[in-house]
């Protein structure tokens, strides 16, 4: 059986994943249903998501989408372009009106028009067009769901320990998505099944993830900057900490697509091929590539809070995860053998994991600390632009034969030429583009070097941080409510409870 990987090791995997991370959320005192009710929520919707975002980004399923040629239909097919559209609108009118699930009913209701539009219409370009729209509006939620988990679980006091916690489900349903598509594809070949089959289920996840909706709680008084007299105990904002923060997020945006993507499928894709001359090899290759990156990063976020910040610092772990992504790309440049290449996707995504991490902790964290100005969405915006640019211009270029592309043919879903002697010419081509990679990633460690402490606020000392979340949480936190007792006595004695 040669779709053995699909149809059994990677959906127990998940599994497998899945379980191991909800036996470590229960350990640390996820035990209540207001609890798991977001958490639920939350991996449903993103679940429903990613099936979505997998089929736009790659068209693994449908005959009729798997080889777009036209530059306008791939703007108009591009969640991460309407994504990028919607997130700072959702992030300043929700706290605008001092409602987070606002946007997150609006989101609900279009992505629903969106699938009953596909499922009515199948096969068809405007309904997809329509689908796609809906899911970016879905997609530009992303930032809401950490900012509501922070202020109704957290008071706002600790956007680390939100990253955590959500982040890994986020990953989590990403590689479930991925996995799930990968099922359906080999479980069955009849396109019009499979275009029902996996429509019906985001359909079903998404009216699964809307019932627990209904139980989010909202603090509305929580939703926004913190008062005044708590801004005056703070590190005080600057737009110049913030931009920062985008700077260090545009650079580790791009090196993301690039060290995971279209560019690097094609390299391993083409390395396997070379080595093996089978495609059944490479397909199953490029799939254990994806997964131990999506495995990857969830343990390097799983670790932001416990571990980077109050251990290691903001700093040093910026710095490790810029050295260690230095060192992938070099490694990745020089190196020929699939195995050793394979193995290296734990060092792509560990690193990419507590760079994202931390980055949007500190950019949850600016935006408590000004008043109807959307730190949080500029953030999401940012990365999703220029994921969809980079993903673009990799496109266009192919469609149109430039550069190392030209006089080819590819499948962006299994990307190889069965002529061995294009990987000399694209190893050479990635050897330059790695290596200024790798450039680019220690260069932004002397950046890190001189504006960490001013970016990270009153958490750059690690031995800090755990005082300073406890003081915190005493100015913002009613006297009244037991939750306060729970996040003091969680900071002090180390037991995650929320």
């Amino acid at each position: 059986m040669n779709n053995w990987d699909s149809l059994l090791l990677y959906p127990f995997l998940t599994i497998l994943v899945m379980v191991s991370y909800v036996i470590g959320l229960v350990k640390k005192g996820a035990k209540y249903f207001w609890q798991w009710a977001f958490i639920v929520q939350h991996f449903c919707f993103w679940l429903a998501l990613s099936c979505a975002l997998t089929l736009n980004y790659n068209f693994i399923i449908f005959d009729f989408t798997k080889n777009i040629t036209s530059i306008a239909i791939l703007f108009a097919v591009s969640t991460s372009f309407y994504a990028a559209v919607f997130f700072i609108p959702g992030a300043w009118i929700t706290a605008l009106v001092r409602s987070r699930k606002l946007w997150l009913w609006i989101s609900y209701g279009l992505m629903f028009l969106g699938i009953l539009l596909v499922l009515i219409l199948p096969r068809n370009w405007e309904a997809m067009i329509a689908c796609t729209l809906a899911f970016g509006f879905g997609v530009s939620t992303n930032s809401i769901w950490y900012l509501t988990f922070n202020e109704v679980y957290l008071f706002r006091t600790n956007p680390f320990l939100t990253i955590a916690l959500n982040l890994p489900v986020v990953l989590l349903a990403n590689m479930a998505g991925a996995n799930f598509l990968m099922f359906v594809k080999n479980f069955s070949q009849n396109p019009l099944t499979l275009h029902y089959v996996i429509f019906g289920t985001i359909f079903s996840l998404l009216i699964f993830a809307m019932i627990f909706c209904f139980y989010l709680p909202e603090i509305k008084s929580n939703v926004g900057a913190f008062q005044p007299p708590v801004l005056k105990q703070l590190s005080r904002f600057s737009w110049w900490k913030v931009i920062i923060i985008f700077v260090l997020l545009f650079f580790v945006t791009i090196l993301r697509e690039l060290s995971q993507g279209d560019f690097l499928n094609l390299l391993l894709a083409q390395e396997t091929w070379v080595k093996y001359h089978n495609k059944t090899i490479v397909e199953q290759y490029i799939h254990s590539v994806q997964e131990i990156w999506w495995i990857a990063q969830i343990i390097g976020t799983v670790l932001i809070y416990h571990f980077f910040v109050k251990k290691v610092g903001i700093k040093k772990s910026l710095i490790l995860a810029f050295a260690v992504w230095g060192g992938y790309f070099i490694l990745t440049a020089t190196i020929s053998v699939p195995e050793v290449l394979l193995g290296l996707q734990l060092l792509n995504g560990f690193a990419l994991g507590i760079l994202f991490g931390v980055l949007f902790s500190l950019a949850i964290m600016w935006n408590y600390r000004i008043q109807n100005r959307p730190v949080t969405g500029c953030f999401s915006a940012l990365n999703s632009l220029m994921t969809f640019l980079v993903q673009f211009l990799i496109r266009v270029f192919a469609n149109n034969h430039l550069g190392i592309f030209n006089n080819l043919e590819l499948n962006w879903n299994l990307p190889f030429v069965e002529n061995d002697a294009f990987l000399k010419t694209l190893k050479t081509t990635l050897l330059f583009l790695y290596l200024g990679c790798a450039i680019s990633s220690f260069g932004l460690i002397i950046l890190v070097c001189f504006t960490a402490k001013f970016i990270s606020g009153e958490y750059y000392y690690p031995k800090q941080v755990e005082e300073k979340m406890v003081e915190l949480v005493g100015m913002v936190v009613p006297q009244q409510v037991d939750q306060k007792i729970v996040l003091q006595e969680y900071l002090r004695i180390k037991k995650e409870v929320t």
